[in-house]
């Protein structure tokens, strides 16, 4: 007389699960959430792979721009009233990202020379000096620009 499956021991069917590639914990729940000890060793598991990306999704075109991909969404929310397309704010904070970055390096370069990044930054906007000459320039002590303000003084009229 040949035995139902339905009534082979919870141990065949431990065992059938686990050469199913289900692990103990998981066929444990599907007999905790009320499974047959058949179905919680045969139905397979779903797949643990994510669907390929789709290339013009939101996220995905943030992500090709090296931005985050609640840029878009944190935008908006900052200008409710913005008539930009999504392309034309990526790129708007493309550009921002590299900005920042080119400030990174310079403030850098400033601390390597031990020169104070406002200082360059001042330079370069009363002068109109590029950031390298403004780099270049030597530092005079507040003693000597107090000399040469004073003189500059006494040759007004």
């Amino acid at each position: 007389m040949k035995i139902p499956a339905s009534e082979y021991p919870e141990a065949y069917w431990r065992a059938q699960a686990e050469t199913n590639g289900i692990g103990r914990r998981r066929y444990a729940s599907r007999r905790r959430e009320g499974m047959s000890p058949q179905e919680a060793a045969t139905r397979p598991l779903r797949p643990s792979y994510a669907p390929p990306p789709d290339p013009s999704s939101l996220a995905e075109r943030c992500r090709a721009a090296g931005i985050s991909d609640t840029t878009v969404h944190k935008w908006r929310a900052r200008h409710p009233d913005c008539q930009l397309t999504d392309d034309e704010i990526i790129q708007a904070s493309v550009a921002r990202k590299a900005a920042a970055e080119e400030r990174n390096r310079q403030k850098e370069r400033c601390a390597e020379k031990r020169v104070s990044y406002d200082t360059i930054r001042a330079r370069m906007a009363r002068e109109g000096l590029t950031f390298e000459e403004a780099l270049e320039r030597p530092l005079i002590s507040r003693q000597a620009h107090g000399r040469a303000q004073r003189h500059h003084l006494k040759d007004l009229p």
